[in-house]
C-alpha cells in the first residue's frame, strides 16, 4: 500500500480505502462474460496512413491515466506516469526536448501559451517552459490531481480528487481563490476537468452534481444534479462526473457514470434535456451531434436538441473505448488492446480500423490539422493520416 495524502491506492483492484477511495473504470479482472467483443472483418471506406510512430517514454505504467497528447504551435507535447515530459515536432515526429520533472504525474499535459501544465499524485501542478522543458512554477494543490488543469485567460484551473477547484495565475501559479465541493467515500479513479465561457467555469463532481462558479471570483452561480445516488452500496451510488463539460453556443453537455446525460442553459443552469447514459468519457460535437462511449462499449449518436439516439453502434462492447473524437467525416475511438476504430459520423459504420500498439489506449486521441495522434498506454505516439 502508498500513502498518498489522505488516500491509500490498492493497485490489483484500483482502490483507495480511506476518507478518499478511487475505483478504476475497468482492470485486467474482467469477468468472462465482459470479454472484449470480437472484431468482425471490415471494408475500408477510407484510407488511413502512418505519419510516424516512436515510444516517447513509459506510458501509463499500468495505472488508469488519461495522459492525452496536447497540441501547439506544430509541437505534440506527451508525459508519462513518471513524469518524462518530451516535445516532438508534428510533422516529423523529431524530439525537440526531453525533461524528466521527478514527479509521479497524474494528469496533463495542457497546453496554454508558453506553459506547459501538469498535475501530480503528491498534490502538485507543475508549469513548463513550454520551449526548453524548465519548469516555471510549481503550486502545491489540496489532493492528488487526476484531471487535466485547464487555462483560460490569466488564471488555470485545477480540480484535485478531494473535490477542490483552484484558481491560479497562469503566469505566475499564485492561488486567486478556491472552491471547495464535499467528494463521497468513493469515486472513479476518472476525474473531469473543468470548461470555461463567458467568464463562468463549470465543473462536475463525483456525487452526480454540476457547477458553475464565477470565474474571477470562485463565487457559486448555480448548482445542479446530473444524477442521483439512489444505489444500495458504495458501488451503485456512484455517479461521478468524469467528463468535461463541453459548452456551445450557451449549452452545456455533460455526462455522468451509472447516471445521465444532459443539456443545461450555461447562463441559469436550467436543464433542457436529460436522458439516461453511464460514461467517464468526454463528450465530442458535431453538426447538432452529440458523441459518446458508454461504460459497456457502445457507441452513441444523439441529438444536441434533445438526446434523442441518432445510431447506436454495439460492436465495439466491452473494449474499454475512448474518448471519441471527430476527425473529418469520421468519429474515431481507441480502444484498451490498442486498436484505433474510424466509423460514419452519418450512421457509425465502419470506416477503417487500425492497431497502434498492444499495450492500449487509454486517453482519447488528439486531433490537431490533418493528423491523428494517439499515445498508448506503453508511450508510443503515432501519428495518422487520412
Amino acid at each position: 500500500m502508498k500513502y498518498k495524502n489522505a488516500c491509500i491506492t490498492l493497485l490489483t483492484a484500483s482502490l483507495v480505502l480511506t476518507g478518499c477511495k478511487t475505483l478504476s473504470p475497468f482492470s485486467d479482472d474482467t469477468p468472462k462474460h465482459k470479454k472484449p467483443a470480437k472484431l468482425t472483418e471490415i471494408t475500408p471506406a477510407m484510407v488511413v496512413r502512418t505519419a510516424w510512430s516512436t515510444r516517447l517514454g513509459g506510458g501509463s505504467q499500468g495505472e488508469y491515466l488519461r495522459l492525452r497528447p496536447a497540441s501547439a504551435d506544430n509541437t505534440i507535447y506527451t508525459v508519462d506516469a513518471v513524469g518524462q515530459v518530451v516535445a516532438s515536432d508534428a510533422k516529423t515526429g523529431k524530439r525537440l526536448w526531453v525533461k524528466r520533472v521527478w514527479a509521479p504525474v497524474t494528469s496533463g499535459p495542457s497546453v496554454s501559451g508558453k506553459l506547459v501544465f501538469l498535475g501530480t499524485s503528491d498534490a502538485r501542478l507543475m508549469a513548463l517552459n513550454s520551449q526548453s522543458g524548465d519548469i516555471v512554477w510549481e503550486a502545491p494543490m489540496s489532493n492528488e490531481v487526476l484531471a487535466a488543469p485547464v487555462a483560460s485567460g490569466d488564471k488555470v484551473y485545477v480540480k484535485s480528487i478531494d473535490g477542490m477547484l483552484t484558481a491560479l495565475h497562469r503566469d505566475t501559479g499564485k492561488r486567486v481563490w478556491h472552491y471547495k465541493h464535499e467528494s463521497p467515500k468513493l469515486i472513479l479513479r476518472a476525474s473531469s476537468s473543468p470548461n470555461v465561457a463567458d467568464n463562468i467555469v463549470v465543473v462536475g463532481f463525483a456525487d452526480g452534481k454540476l457547477d458553475a462558479l464565477n470565474a474571477s471570483t470562485g463565487s457559486l452561480i448555480w448548482q445542479r444534479s446530473i444524477a442521483t445516488n439512489n444505489g444500495t452500496d458504495d458501488v451503485s451510488r456512484m455517479v461521478d462526473i468524469d467528463t468535461q463539460p463541453l459548452i456551445s453556443d450557451g449549452i452545456i453537455y455533460v455526462a455522468s457514470y451509472q447516471g445521465n446525460v444532459a443539456a443545461l442553459s450555461l447562463m441559469s443552469g436550467q436543464m433542457l434535456w436529460r436522458r439516461k447514459l453511464s460514461t467517464y468519457s468526454n463528450l465530442a460535437l458535431e453538426d447538432n451531434k452529440l458523441f459518446a462511449t458508454d461504460v459497456d462499449g457502445n457507441v452513441y449518436a444523439l441529438s444536441a436538441d434533445s438526446g434523442r439516439t441518432l445510431w447506436k453502434q454495439e460492436k465495439l462492447r466491452n473494449r474499454g473505448l475512448t474518448a471519441p473524437v471527430v476527425m473529418g467525416r469520421a468519429l474515431v475511438v481507441g480502444d484498451k488492446e490498442g486498436y484505433v476504430h474510424w466509423l460514419s459520423l452519418l450512421d457509425g459504420h465502419f470506416l477503417n480500423r487500425k492497431r497502434i500498439d498492444k499495450s492500449g489506449i487509454l486517453a482519447a486521441p488528439r486531433v490537431a490539422g490533418n493528423r491523428l495522434y494517439v499515445g498508448a498506454g506503453g508511450g508510443r505516439l503515432t501519428a495518422l493520416m487520412s
